[in-house]
């Protein structure tokens, strides 16, 4: 299938802007999962964007949030199909295996947030003119 072979550059582009445009990450949560990711690691990240998700009005977005991120872990490591994927497991499996995988699951999904964020910042997301 023609789609099938895009690079993870092309679909982490592409996923990045899906977050912004359908408004499932506003800036301010991307600097905060963006930062999380950063200083504590894949599975901080998760339980953070865990707890975010569990509140108001974001509760309905979670399931958009893996979806979307969905398209890029499974490019790197086998995700179970089924009704409904169990993140929990899946991100505590990806923590107690072998270093080079989870570091290379953070630097994309780190690039994920960092793309995420420059495209809000051009659409003006953050309620600025796009500038800074």
């Amino acid at each position: 299938m023609p789609g099938e072979s895009q690079n993870l550059e092309g679909v982490i582009a592409k996923v990045s802007f899906e977050l912004v445009n359908e408004r499932i990450l506003d800036e301010n949560l991307i600097n905060k999962l963006l930062g999380v990711l950063s200083h504590h690691g894949v599975y901080a990240m998760w339980l953070f964007a865990k707890s975010e998700f569990a509140k108001g009005e974001r509760r309905n977005k979670k399931d958009a949030l893996m979806n979307k991120m969905k398209e890029i872990l499974e490019k790197i490591s086998p995700i179970e199909e089924g009704e409904r994927v169990n993140w929990e497991s899946y991100f505590k499996e990806l923590s107690s295996q072998d270093l080079p995988q989870l570091l290379f699951t953070k630097t994309l999904l780190e690039k994920l947030l960092t793309y995420a964020r420059y495209h809000a910042k051009a659409m003006g997301e953050s309620g600025g003119d796009g500038n800074g």
